[in-house]
């Protein structure tokens, strides 16, 4: 990519999944990796179908940076981590 202070160029690298239970339950997750950085990635969803339009979804992710100084050190720490749930709720008149 070519930027006003600069070349560079990187790799990303992701892996994606999913799983569906039955109609109405479901999870999925994806992890990423890119190589200026070092920094991995984690976000996973589960989420709920009580009733159509009732929803329930809980979401988590995590990120780590290799802070080793070689490559294959594989010496990470945890940078930013979090978990969010969101309730949707219809109602019809």
């Amino acid at each position: 990519m070519s930027l006003t202070q600069g070349d560079f160029t990187t790799n990303v690298f992701r892996v994606e999944g999913g799983w569906r239970l039955s109609p109405r339950v479901s999870f999925m997750g994806t992890a990423q990796y890119d190589d200026v950085t070092g920094i991995v990635g984690l976000f996973s969803r589960f989420r709920w179908i009580a009733r159509p339009g009732n929803d329930v979804y809980v979401v988590y992710t995590h990120h780590w940076q290799d802070i080793g100084r070689r490559v294959l050190d594989f010496d990470y720490r945890t940078i930013s981590q979090g978990a969010a749930a969101k309730i949707s709720f219809t109602q019809r008149f």
